[in-house]
């Protein structure tokens, strides 16, 4: 739900000389920290999460 991530993209930062630095890694959350995985593995959760959401939506329009 909003607010809840389990799943997350550092795609990049900002440093704080302005300069923008490309990091392209993706984690999940574990047990106590973040577990980076793989790009095809964040793909995969994305497409969970979205399928999840038009389920959601989908079941609200029939109440």
């Amino acid at each position: 739900k909003n607010g809840d991530f389990d799943t997350l993209a550092v795609l990049s930062i900002q440093r704080s000389n302005g300069e923008k630095v490309e990091v392209n890694r993706y984690f999940k959350e574990g047990e106590k920290s973040f577990i980076e995985i793989s790009p095809e593995e964040y793909e995969e959760r994305k497409k969970m999460h979205e399928k999840r959401q038009e389920q959601e939506a989908k079941a609200q329009d029939e109440n």
